[in-house]
């Protein structure tokens, strides 16, 4: 689906099921923040997409109309990373306040009172200027500092260790990306095994 040749979707298809789904960006943002916090259970994960109840239909379709949803039709996870850090470009927990005060800085927008469908915050999120503060987070945890002078390294390692992104650990270390992809896996297959 093209953002801008489509008008926005209010519910999304998986299987022959038409799931209408809550579309403000906070619904994704918690679902996010689920994943984060190491949340297993399907049903609390799709929960804020449909904050008045589960429609019918089968888990797995629903599964599939969430993922769909949450990636915003791409097929594949949006491309963020700028290195092989191990370490996720971004958190809607620890970069929060950033997020908040550039959206505001660079939109006019305050988040706290208004609705935006979770593709069009995407979009703004990701299509916000380099030099904004959400982006040079960004930056600085994906930089390559192997041909930087040593105070400019000790520099962004500083500022690497104030923004840290604490994962969740199961089974040893895993990266929030890692999280967030076997969290995917393991929810397509529990709907399947439920199914």
């Amino acid at each position: 689906m093209n953002i801008l040749l489509n008008k926005l979707p209010s519910s999304v298809e998986a299987d022959g099921f038409v799931f209408n789904i809550e579309t403000d960006y906070r619904a994704a943002v918690k679902f996010s923040l689920m994943i984060e916090k190491g949340e297993e259970n399907i049903y609390k994960l799709c929960e804020p997409f449909f904050p008045r109840g589960f429609p019918p239909g089968e888990l797995d379709s629903m599964i599939e109309a969430v993922l769909y949803f949450y990636r915003a039709g791409e097929e594949k996870k949006e491309a963020v990373e700028t290195s092989k850090s191990s370490e996720p470009a971004y958190s809607f927990d620890v970069d929060r306040d950033a997020i908040y005060a550039d959206f505001w800085r660079y939109y006019n927008i305050d988040l706290s009172e208004e609705y935006l469908h979770w593709w069009t915050f995407r979009s703004l999120l990701m299509g916000l200027p380099e030099d904004s503060n959400f982006k040079m987070r960004i930056y600085y945890r994906k930089c390559n500092l192997k041909d930087l002078p040593k105070k400019e390294k000790q520099r962004i390692a500083k500022i690497r260790k104030e923004i840290k992104i604490e994962t969740v650990e199961k089974n040893g270390k895993i990266t929030l990306e890692q999280r967030n992809n076997s969290m995917i896996e393991y929810v397509k297959k529990r709907s399947k095994e439920t199914g």
